[in-house]
């Protein structure tokens, strides 16, 4: 078990590799409100980031697939996507592309349906 880092945190204890939902929700709430990214190459640098991450990371790990999540929720809030909308969806397929191209499945997702509904949770 490790510590939430989060003092406010009424669950102190959780398990080390799972991110606090608390901590999830500072992280995207700062990061969306950061000058970060409010212009088309900020918003590029932070895709292609996310791309690379994909790319890097094992997501047999839950750790990994939350902190993928985390990235594309706040590049999502900073960028004022919103579900189900054409550019929410261009900017998703694109990079389930680039996950796919690598690990197409894992415990959260088999294929784009559900990799979309696992990348959306904190979105809706």
């Amino acid at each position: 078990m490790a510590n939430c880092y989060n003092t406010d945190c009424e669950r102190v204890l959780i398990r080390s590799d799972k991110i606090c939902d608390c901590n999830i929700a500072k992280v995207c709430v700062e990061f969306a409100s950061s000058p970060r990214g409010k212009d088309e190459n900020n918003r590029n640098g932070e895709f292609t980031f996310m791309v690379s991450f994909a790319g890097e990371s094992c997501f047999d790990e839950d750790i990994c697939r939350d902190h993928f999540r985390i990235l594309w929720t706040a590049y999502c809030l900073h960028h004022n996507l919103d579900v189900d909308t054409s550019s929410y969806d261009s900017d998703l397929r694109e990079l389930w592309e680039a996950v796919s191209a690598d690990e197409e499945e894992t415990a959260d997702w088999s294929d784009f349906d559900s990799f979309s509904t696992f990348m959306c949770r904190y979105l809706v």
